[in-house]
């Protein structure tokens, strides 16, 4: 039986120090990444300063707390749906040969995302 894809939200996570449910990565982590939310789950249980970012503005962002985690959390946006590993490669890719001779996609050069589901 295949895996369903668990939902995922663009977060930053702005607490300080290692940060065991990333893999131990250290904080803050102001560069959003999709994160699945049960991750999210924990994270917050942790007391740990969330902040769901807006895939559309990344200007606009909301703490996230267990009362508003499974709720959409802005209008207009498909925020619970990361991209698919193919698409982050893609921008992976294109990030690395920003030098090339072809405009940039604004989608690519100016807003990095990470994918930390994958742990």
């Amino acid at each position: 039986m295949p895996k369903t894809e668990e939902p995922k939200k663009l977060i930053v996570v702005e607490s300080p120090g290692a940060i065991t449910e990333l893999g131990g990565i250290s904080g803050p982590v102001l560069n959003p990444c999709y994160v699945s939310i049960p991750l999210i789950n924990r994270m917050i249980n942790k007391h740990r300063a969330v902040y769901e970012v807006n895939p559309n503005d990344y200007s606009e962002r909301v703490r996230l707390s267990l009362k508003n985690l499974r709720t959409k959390n802005f209008k207009g946006s498909s925020n619970d749906t990361a991209p698919s590993s193919t698409t982050l490669a893609v921008v992976k890719n294109a990030m690395e040969n920003n030098n090339s001779s072809e405009p940039a996609n604004e989608s690519t050069s100016s807003r990095p995302v990470s994918d930390f589901t994958k742990m």
